[in-house]
């Protein structure tokens, strides 16, 4: 058998055929697929600008009390009593005091490990952040007390 290089075949003319229209069919694939790329890019711009970043979104605090301030034991020197109050300030106003009560549940955060509130590890005039809930008398059930 002999092979004739410059004859062409019509399996050759077919086989030209197919490997042409795959090349135009790849391509055109390929330029939907990066236009759907570039319409969910341009989406995805659009939804990031709408929304206001998170630091100017307002935080709504879970407690109906949260204030800093120092902590303060008014106690007179008896064992059995403990009597805590929050010192603490609001603009235009002079030193504001709220009584303060631990129960069970209240959660402590004293040098970064947090706990039950054992008040005998909390010192006399430490910064502090109380979280709790008001009383009708003005006295803070704690729920949430960080040492700062």
């Amino acid at each position: 058998m002999k092979i004739e290089w410059n004859k062409v075949t019509w399996y050759s003319k077919v086989a030209a055929v197919i490997l042409g229209v795959g090349i135009l069919l790849l391509g055109m694939y390929i330029g939907v697929m990066y236009q759907r790329g570039l319409d969910a890019i341009e989406l995805v711009g659009q939804l990031e600008l709408d929304q206001p970043a998170i630091a100017q979104k307002k935080t709504v605090s879970v407690y109906g009390f949260e204030q800093i301030g120092n902590i303060k034991n008014m106690a007179t020197g008896d064992v059995e009593e403990d009597i805590w109050v929050l010192i603490y300030e609001r603009p235009g106003e002079s030193a504001l005091t709220k009584g303060l009560i631990f129960t069970t549940n209240s959660r402590c955060v004293i040098r970064g490990n947090e706990g039950f509130c054992n008040t005998a590890e909390i010192e006399q005039g430490n910064r502090v952040m109380v979280m709790g809930a008001l009383t009708g008398g003005g006295v803070v059930i704690v729920e949430r007390l960080e040492v700062r």
